[in-house]
Formats: structure tokens, sequence, C-alpha cells
């Protein structure tokens, strides 16, 4: 199963946009910037990936391996390291009932992949396991 997430095409346009990615970049949250932003995309991530993982019908999974890769629009250097996407994420697929819980003991996943999609930039979430 995979859910898409869309990002902005130009983050320069609507940079206080939720669906920008440097609302979850470590680097930005620590530099002293204020909290509202971060946590208002993390809302609404949330509940976007609760939305649908709802309307895919996905069943409670057991231990599923959780891959999330997210495409960037431009090929300036992004660190894996720093993006913080992964709490919203798994927030969604535990209210949407995917998960029971988001523990190391509910799933297993591997450091976030980065790519470059210039027409169609994005976050998808690859969910594979067992009922």
């Amino acid at each position: 199963m995979i859910l898409t997430i869309p990002l902005e095409k130009n983050p320069k346009i609507r940079p206080h946009s939720v669906w920008n990615l440097k609302h979850f970049n470590l680097n930005v949250v620590q530099r002293g910037k204020h909290w509202a932003p971060f946590q208002e995309a993390k809302k609404t991530w949330e509940q976007f990936v609760r939305s649908e993982a709802t309307n895919a019908k996905i069943p409670l999974l057991n231990c599923p391996f959780i891959e999330v890769t997210c495409y960037f629009p431009t090929a300036t250097t992004q660190d894996p390291d720093n993006i913080l996407v992964m709490k919203p994420i798994m927030d969604g697929l535990v209210t949407a009932g995917v998960l029971t819980d988001d523990t190391r003991h509910d799933y297993t996943t591997k450091p976030i992949g980065i790519e470059i999609d210039r027409d169609n930039p994005r976050v998808e979430i690859v969910i594979n396991g067992e009922e």
C-alpha cells in the first residue's frame, strides 16, 4: 500500500504552508523558530495520513515494514537525519487503526529516502505487512 502526501512545488511561494517540509527540518526547529508552525504542520500531516489510510481501508497490521521517501522539488542538499516527518506519519497511522502504537515493537522501518522530482514533489509512505 502506498500513501502519498503532496508537497509545494515551489516552497518560496508559500513558505508557511503546512505542506512545506521546512517545518520538519531539525536545523530550523532548533534555530529558535517559534513552535507554532511545526505544531500546525504536524497536526495537518497527521490528519491527512489518517484520512488517506482510512480511505484506503488499510487494516490493522502486525508489525509492518514502513518505508518513507521524500521527493524534493530541487536538488539542494538534504540531510535525512534532520527531517522530522516520521512522527506525524506514525501518529496518523495509529489514529487510523493501521498500527496499535508507534513504538519500536509495532513496526520496522529504514532511514528516510531522499529523491528529486521537480514535477511532483511529495512524500511517499509504503506500508507492507500482514493483518
